[in-house]
Protein backbone atom coordinates (compact mmCIF):
# COMPACT_ATOMS: atom_id res chain seq x y z
CA UNK A 1 0.00 0.00 0.00
CA UNK A 2 1.44 3.29 -0.61
CA UNK A 3 0.25 7.19 0.98
CA UNK A 4 -0.14 10.11 -1.39
CA UNK A 5 3.55 10.89 -1.30
CA UNK A 6 4.78 7.63 -2.36
CA UNK A 7 5.70 6.30 0.94
CA UNK A 8 4.79 2.94 2.29
CA UNK A 9 2.63 2.96 5.04
CA UNK A 10 0.66 0.25 7.70
CA UNK A 11 -2.61 0.88 8.65
CA UNK A 12 -1.99 4.20 7.87
CA UNK A 13 1.33 4.70 9.70
CA UNK A 14 4.73 5.28 7.54
CA UNK A 15 7.00 2.81 7.81
CA UNK A 16 9.51 5.44 9.10
CA UNK A 17 6.65 6.61 11.75
CA UNK A 18 6.92 3.00 12.56
CA UNK A 19 10.41 2.57 13.17
CA UNK A 20 10.32 5.82 15.45
CA UNK A 21 7.35 4.68 17.63
CA UNK A 22 9.11 1.22 18.08
CA UNK A 23 12.63 2.81 19.24
CA UNK A 24 10.75 4.89 21.97
CA UNK A 25 9.19 1.66 23.22
CA UNK A 26 12.10 0.18 23.53
CA UNK A 27 13.89 2.98 25.04
CA UNK A 28 11.02 3.36 27.10
CA UNK A 29 11.32 -0.58 28.48
CA UNK A 30 15.32 0.20 29.67
CA UNK A 31 14.70 2.99 30.91
CA UNK A 32 11.59 1.36 33.08
CA UNK A 33 13.53 -1.53 33.37
CA UNK A 34 16.38 -0.18 35.49
CA UNK A 35 19.06 -0.16 32.69
CA UNK A 36 19.13 4.03 32.70
CA UNK A 37 21.32 6.43 34.63
CA UNK A 38 21.64 5.48 38.49
CA UNK A 39 20.84 1.93 38.37
CA UNK A 40 23.83 0.49 39.12
CA UNK A 41 24.78 -3.35 39.72
CA UNK A 42 24.80 -4.12 43.10
CA UNK A 43 27.60 -6.70 44.65
CA UNK A 44 27.65 -7.93 47.85
CA UNK A 45 29.95 -6.32 50.26
CA UNK A 46 30.43 -7.46 54.02
CA UNK A 47 33.79 -7.27 55.95
CA UNK A 48 34.26 -7.23 59.76
CA UNK A 49 36.07 -3.52 61.65
CA UNK A 50 38.44 -3.66 64.29
CA UNK A 51 39.52 -1.44 66.80
CA UNK A 52 43.48 -2.77 66.84
CA UNK A 53 42.88 -6.54 67.75
CA UNK A 54 39.47 -6.15 68.70
CA UNK A 55 36.25 -6.03 67.45
CA UNK A 56 34.61 -2.73 66.90
CA UNK A 57 30.95 -2.98 69.47
CA UNK A 58 28.99 -1.49 66.65
CA UNK A 59 28.36 1.64 65.43
CA UNK A 60 28.36 2.00 61.38
CA UNK A 61 29.73 2.28 58.23
CA UNK A 62 29.40 4.46 55.56
CA UNK A 63 31.19 3.84 51.66
CA UNK A 64 31.46 7.35 49.69
CA UNK A 65 32.24 7.01 45.69
CA UNK A 66 35.07 8.64 44.37
CA UNK A 67 34.55 11.20 42.10
CA UNK A 68 30.35 10.74 42.63
CA UNK A 69 28.01 12.78 44.88
CA UNK A 70 25.70 11.20 47.23
CA UNK A 71 22.05 12.30 46.82
CA UNK A 72 18.38 11.08 47.88
CA UNK A 73 18.47 10.08 44.19
CA UNK A 74 21.61 8.44 44.25
CA UNK A 75 22.56 6.82 47.79
CA UNK A 76 25.65 5.61 48.60
CA UNK A 77 26.29 2.19 50.70
CA UNK A 78 26.09 1.81 54.22
CA UNK A 79 25.93 -0.52 56.79
CA UNK A 80 25.68 -1.34 60.31
CA UNK A 81 28.17 -2.62 62.26
CA UNK A 82 27.08 -5.32 64.59
CA UNK A 83 28.41 -6.54 68.42
CA UNK A 84 31.15 -8.75 66.83
CA UNK A 85 32.20 -5.89 64.09
CA UNK A 86 30.71 -7.28 61.08
CA UNK A 87 29.01 -5.38 58.77
CA UNK A 88 27.12 -5.74 55.13
CA UNK A 89 26.32 -2.59 52.97
CA UNK A 90 23.00 -2.00 51.15
CA UNK A 91 22.61 0.73 48.92
CA UNK A 92 19.05 2.20 48.79
CA UNK A 93 17.98 -0.56 50.59
CA UNK A 94 18.77 -2.84 48.23
CA UNK A 95 21.64 -5.43 49.22
CA UNK A 96 25.27 -4.47 48.33
CA UNK A 97 27.04 -2.19 46.62
CA UNK A 98 28.29 -0.90 42.68
CA UNK A 99 31.72 -1.97 41.89
CA UNK A 100 34.27 1.10 42.68
CA UNK A 101 36.64 2.81 44.59
CA UNK A 102 35.31 4.01 48.10
CA UNK A 103 36.49 6.30 50.80
CA UNK A 104 35.34 4.41 54.08
CA UNK A 105 33.93 6.37 57.39
CA UNK A 106 33.38 4.51 60.53
CA UNK A 107 31.37 5.64 63.03
CA UNK A 108 31.61 3.41 66.54
CA UNK A 109 29.42 3.13 69.52
CA UNK A 110 29.46 1.94 73.04
CA UNK A 111 29.14 -1.93 73.57
CA UNK A 112 25.19 -1.89 74.74
CA UNK A 113 24.93 1.68 74.31
CA UNK A 114 21.62 0.86 72.07
CA UNK A 115 20.71 -2.88 73.30
CA UNK A 116 19.65 -4.12 76.23
CA UNK A 117 19.30 -1.94 79.03
CA UNK A 118 17.93 -4.65 82.13
CA UNK A 119 20.68 -3.74 83.89
CA UNK A 120 19.25 0.06 84.60
CA UNK A 121 20.66 2.95 82.89
CA UNK A 122 24.46 2.29 82.17
CA UNK A 123 23.89 -1.42 81.90
CA UNK A 124 24.96 -4.12 84.90
CA UNK A 125 27.66 -2.35 86.28
CA UNK A 126 25.70 1.12 86.75
CA UNK A 127 28.90 2.93 84.37
CA UNK A 128 27.64 4.59 81.52
CA UNK A 129 29.23 2.64 77.57
CA UNK A 130 32.02 4.29 76.25
CA UNK A 131 32.33 3.85 72.26
CA UNK A 132 36.10 3.29 71.88
CA UNK A 133 38.61 5.68 71.54
CA UNK A 134 39.97 6.16 67.92
CA UNK A 135 41.43 8.85 65.66
CA UNK A 136 38.10 11.00 65.00
CA UNK A 137 39.68 11.43 61.54
CA UNK A 138 37.41 7.58 60.43
CA UNK A 139 34.15 9.29 61.03
CA UNK A 140 35.38 12.22 58.06
CA UNK A 141 35.04 11.66 54.99
CA UNK A 142 37.54 14.58 53.99
CA UNK A 143 40.29 13.01 56.09
CA UNK A 144 39.81 9.36 56.51
CA UNK A 145 42.46 7.50 54.58
CA UNK A 146 40.31 4.32 54.49
CA UNK A 147 40.07 3.34 50.63
CA UNK A 148 38.24 0.23 49.68
CA UNK A 149 37.60 -1.24 46.42
CA UNK A 150 34.77 -2.82 45.42
CA UNK A 151 34.98 -5.33 43.08
CA UNK A 152 32.77 -8.82 41.28
CA UNK A 153 34.68 -10.88 42.78
CA UNK A 154 36.84 -10.06 45.90
CA UNK A 155 39.02 -12.10 47.92
CA UNK A 156 38.71 -13.90 51.20
CA UNK A 157 38.81 -10.57 53.72
CA UNK A 158 38.83 -7.69 51.08
CA UNK A 159 36.33 -5.79 52.68
CA UNK A 160 38.06 -5.92 56.63
CA UNK A 161 38.75 -3.21 57.97
CA UNK A 162 41.04 -2.19 61.10
CA UNK A 163 41.22 1.49 62.68
CA UNK A 164 43.61 2.81 65.52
Amino acid sequence: MTSMNNRKTVRGWSLFGTRLLCAACVASLLVVSGCGKGSAKLVPVSGKITVGTKPAPGGSVAFFPEGKTITAENPGPVGTIDADGNYKLTTGGKTGAPVGKYKVTVNLVAAGAAGDLSGGIGGVSGKTPVAPKVNEKYADQKLTDLVVEVVEKPAAGAYDLTIK
